[in-house]
């Protein structure tokens, strides 16, 4: 699998299928559980200092990875032939200017997962998806993995934040 190099796809964002892709997830955001913002996290820098195994909790925007893994197929005729498989994952709420930046993006996955948790898309469908996509501020909590080039919250639970009103 190679990473997506999007070609000048047409935009998708009256799609059929994008749509409905869009719709069903929201449909499952909307039944994530919901959580105040008081709950204590840690960020971008701390969860780095965390060791294997830690007990930890991280505050930011669930979306989809801005580096997504893709097949590498010569689509002939067609520019849109390649699956992706865009990993979910938290972007770091903690102030920094560079918030957007991949080196923030978490990883996250579910209890009984063998990897972190992904999607599936065309590659023509993807920027439309990203745009798309909610974006809930949510509060991950799970155990930390570490690779050597990442870092994963397994057995990950979300909620999405409410903030309060006075």
């Amino acid at each position: 699998m190679l990473s997506c190099a999007h070609h000048s796809h047409p935009d998708l964002h009256d799609d059929p299928a994008v749509i409905a892709e869009v719709q069903r997830h929201q449909a499952w955001l909307d039944r994530l559980p919901r959580c105040g913002s008081d709950v204590a996290t840690i960020g971008f820098e701390q969860l780095r200092a965390k060791a294997l195994d830690d007990p930890v909790a991280v505050r930011g925007r669930l979306q989809l990875s801005t580096r997504t893994e893709c097949t590498a197929m010569l689509c002939g005729v067609s520019d849109c032939c390649n699956q992706c498989f865009p990993e979910w994952v938290v972007v770091l709420s903690d102030g920094s200017p560079s918030n957007e930046a991949p080196g923030h993006e978490v990883p996250i996955q579910r209890p009984g997962d063998r990897a972190p948790w992904s999607g599936r898309a065309m590659d023509c469908q993807m920027p439309a998806l990203r745009a798309m996509i909610a974006k809930p501020e949510v509060i991950a909590s799970g155990t930390l993995l570490k690779g050597t080039t990442t870092q994963i919250i397994f057995d990950v639970s979300l909620c999405v934040v409410q903030e309060r009103t006075p």
